[in-house]
């Protein structure tokens, strides 16, 4: 199967079972970041009542304890771990909470020191290539918990590494995030959800006028200004280099060639004042905060937005979202199709039958469907009855029209280290602060250059 038209399948499914239910519930959880908000408790009793197989009786029972670790700091998977160990009373689940601007450094640390948890999650991107190569994730090609991926062919040969699959994606999508924005206070200004570049620009200045600041990053985890800029750097890349993570490392374009136009694009919005300061020293949680207390016009965040506390709490809050409209290239939004959480197992597990349990369990339709649910997240799996908030239907209607976006399921055969995306979230902290563009494009050539051989092929 050609891979965008798989994946376009997988999405265009996905979300039109999504929009068809778009009156249920939202959720309330972040991607990959330390500064996890909390997730909904939602209940798992359907999974927790789910019979054992039919070999169950011959299982042996004897109390066993294995470890399980994500950046989940506020309790996101622990119903699911709950539910887990009340179909399985005989395994006892501890749970390690790693911080999620160092997960891989500290999850390396464990692995390496004999501390390695049996079952984890990690980022597809950032970590699988280079976890695979050295051992350290379990072949799970063959568990029951991997078959739904399996019907996925972009999916599996997203996974497959010299024909086996180390693990399963849990959530992702297209690297196309919502801007939110309070429907009322839209309405107020007499402004609606742009539709092209200048139009954003001009609501900006209105916004401005009335005082508040038209945008609001968490700019001290640096990860938000990611979300919303690097697709806006892949609308263009993909046009001119379709796999730029292999024509970086061959040489054939620099990191400052690819990151210029979209540099200068943020320095623009800094100099107009479309970003405060504010947004410099503000972390994730406050930039949410402050959205919600509205001192800012809009927040580009992902889904799990909806259902946040500050959000939920807000008054004088009406909840929309729009698609930002990223120039097309070739008639079509190009945007990156990729993994957020995936789950593993540890290839150096002593308790690798419990291991396996909780692995297949995490993945079972019932409980992966809540667990997204719950937690306002997307995936690419398919055969799963998703629902989406209200507000996201505007935003999910353009991300789902096949006929404007153009989904890439990867950058190249290369992966580079997650030092790397620190570069680039440094560079948008550093114009925000007044540094200029070109000297950003010359430290990110650099850096670039020390980090290279580090690469995953």
């Amino acid at each position: 199967m050609n891979r965008k038209s798989g994946y376009l399948l997988v999405t265009t499914l996905m979300l039109g079972s999504a929009l068809l239910s778009a009156c249920g519930s939202g959720g309330n959880e972040k991607n990959a970041s330390s500064a996890s908000p909390s997730a909904a408790a939602g209940s798992t009793q359907a999974a927790a009542s789910e019979s054992a197989s039919p070999s169950a009786a011959q299982e042996d029972t004897t109390p066993v304890t294995i470890k399980y670790a994500s950046w989940m700091s506020k309790g996101e998977d622990k119903p699911m771990l709950e539910a887990f160990m009340k179909k399985y009373p005989y395994i006892t689940v501890e749970d390690t909470v790693l911080d999620g601007a160092q997960y891989d450094k500290l999850l390396k640390t464990k692995i390496i020191s004999g501390d390695a948890p049996d079952v984890f999650l990690f980022m597809k991107a950032a970590q699988y290539a280079s976890y695979v190569q050295e051992g350290w994730l379990m072949d799970v090609t063959d568990e029951p918990g991997t078959a739904r991926l399996k019907e996925s062919q972009p999916l599996a040969d997203y996974y497959s590494v010299d024909g086996k699959i180390y693990g399963s994606m849990v959530n992702g999508g297209v690297e196309y995030f919502p801007v939110y924005y309070n429907k009322k206070y839209f309405a107020k200004l007499g402004i609606q959800p742009p539709t092209t570049p200048e139009e954003l620009y001009t609501i900006s200045e209105k916004i401005k006028a009335d005082g508040k600041d038209p945008f609001v990053f968490g700019g001290k985890d640096g990860w938000p200004f990611r979300i919303f800029f690097d697709p806006y750097r892949n609308a263009e890349d993909f046009g001119s280099y379709p796999t730029y993570n292999d024509s970086l490392y061959k040489g054939e374009v620099k990191p400052s060639d690819l990151y210029k136009n979209t540099f200068a694009e943020f320095e623009k919005w800094v100099k107009a004042g479309y970003v405060g300061k504010a947004s410099l020293t503000m972390s994730y949680d406050q930039s949410v905060q402050y959205f919600a207390d509205g001192k800012a016009g809009m927040i580009p965040q992902g889904p799990w937005l909806t259902g946040l506390d500050p959000i939920k709490n807000a008054k004088d809050l009406e909840l929309g979202a729009f698609a930002y409209p990223y120039a097309p290239v070739n008639g079509k939004i190009q945007v990156l199709a990729a993994a957020d959480r995936s789950i593993g197992i540890s290839a150096k597990t002593k308790h690798a039958d419990a291991a396996k349990k909780l692995y297949n369990f995490f993945l079972e339709q019932a409980n992966i469907t809540e667990y997204l649910n719950s937690q306002g997240l997307t995936t690419l799996l398919p055969g799963l009855d998703l629902t989406i908030d209200p507000a996201l239907v505007d935003f999910m209607k353009v991300v789902g029209d096949t006929g404007k976006i153009e989904p890439h399921f990867n950058a190249g055969s290369v992966s580079f280290p997650p030092a790397w995306d620190s570069v680039t979230w440094a560079s948008y902290q550093n114009i925000l602060a007044g540094q200029p563009v070109a000297d950003e494009l010359k430290r990110v050539d650099a850096e670039f250059a020390k980090i290279k051989d580090q690469a995953v092929k």
